[in-house]
Parts: C-alpha cells; structure tokens; sequence
C-alpha cells in the first residue's frame, strides 16, 4: 500500500521491482546475498521507503534521532503466531520446526528469531502518542482496506484522487497480491524451491493449529500484557 501510495498509484512502475528492491527490509541477509536492506539502503536517495520486524529497542536510537514517519502494522496474536510458523518453515535460513507443537514450545519459551512476540508489541505501543506514529491492526485493514489507505496518504502527507485511491485498494487486495510475480520473487530469491510467499491473509486461522490449552494460554498473555495498555485484537 504505502509503495503506491508514494509513486502515485502506478502500479506498472511498481511491479517492474522484486518487492525487495520497492522497499529495503533492513536485517534481511540470505547466505547468497552481498549485502543486507540496511546496507543497500544507504545508496538510496530519500525519501526511502523501508521495513523491519526489529523490536523497538533496536531501532529506539535511529527513530528517535531521524523522526521518520513510522507505520506499525500489528496482528492478532494467534493468527500471528500460525503466519510466522509458516515463516520458519519458508525461509531457508531459519530453524525450521518439525511441527506446529515445536513452533509454540520456541514461543512460550521466548526462542522466536525476533524474540518475544508480546515485548515486541508492548514495546512498539508506547510510542502511541509520538505524531510520527501510526499505528494499524491488519484485522482492521482486512475489513476496511479503503480506510487504511486514507490512512497511510494522511499520514504520509499525499493526497490521493478517488482514482488512484481506487486503484490502489484494487491492486492491494490479497489475491491480485497473491499472484503477482513481483510479490513472488521474494521468496523465490530466498528459497528457488518455495512458490509461498503470500499464504492466506486471513482472520481466524489459527483456529486449525491451536489446541484449547495453547488458545487460553495467549489469551492469559494478552489480558496481562496487552489489555492493561490498550491494546486488544479481534482474533475472529
């Protein structure tokens, strides 16, 4: 979306790019790859468009020192949880779990890649009320894509004509994604042998791999770390 958003809803120039190329993922490295987003990020002329899954703590000293506009998506926690299982088991150069009950032991056991799950959103949260901050849910987005786009033009400071905000909602919806060979070549760098980048996009998913007893568990989280600081997701 926010790609669009900046070029002016031109939806040919964006797709000549590999979606890595549109916008820097800052601590991506692939063993075949010279250089990291960060890296390459230094030669691109501003404004650039970048994304990272760090936790707040790493990145606290670069946002508070350039003020960028910053846009946090967040997602429910145990749809989440099913996408980045699926992340794991995509990327070559993660662990890859055997299963879904080995998945969610490294979870509980805080030995995810980018750490806890809950610390990373409760420490993104604070900056709630910095005016350079927006913050998303993609359930949010899933129901009302149109909404999120006004959303992001605004916060970006572009104004958007009803066409390309049309165009732009049209050209990000899950399933044009899904089939974009753009989109697709991410993965396909990482791993030749995987054709899954984009998977399902949907809500409640994680009702086919959680048990009852893990279910509460998140939910136990959720009322101790994030309802007390406002943060409450739809999970269906």
């Amino acid at each position: 979306m926010t790609c669009l958003i900046l070029n002016g809803a031109d939806v040919e120039e964006a797709n000549s790019k590999p979606l890595r190329d549109r916008s820097r993922f800052l601590e991506m490295k692939h063993s075949n790859w010279e250089h990291c987003g960060a890296q390459l990020a230094e030669n691109d002329p501003s404004p650039r468009l970048l994304k990272t899954h760090l936790p707040e703590h790493i990145m606290r000293r670069s946002v508070a020192q350039g003020k960028p506009r910053v846009i946090v998506v967040m997602r429910n926690p145990k749809d989440l949880l099913v996408s980045y299982y699926h992340w794991h088991r995509n990327l070559p150069d993660l662990p890859t779990p055997n299963s879904w009950e080995v998945f969610f032991g490294w979870f509980r056991d805080k030995e995810l890649y980018y750490g806890d799950l809950f610390e990373w959103m409760v420490g993104w949260w604070k900056h709630g009320h910095e005016d350079n901050f927006l913050f998303l849910k993609f359930e949010d987005m899933k129901r009302d894509p149109r909404r999120a786009v006004e959303q992001i033009a605004q916060h970006c400071h572009v104004t958007l004509t009803s066409e390309q905000l049309e165009r732009i909602v049209t050209n990000t919806d899950f399933r044009v994604m899904r089939s974009c060979d753009a989109v697709k070549s991410v993965l396909g760098a990482l791993d030749p042998t995987s054709t899954m980048f984009l998977r399902k996009g949907e809500v409640g998913d994680w009702r086919n791999y959680f048990s009852s007893q893990q279910a509460e568990y998140v939910d136990a989280q959720c009322r101790q770390l994030l309802h007390p600081i406002g943060l409450v997701f739809s999970c269906e």
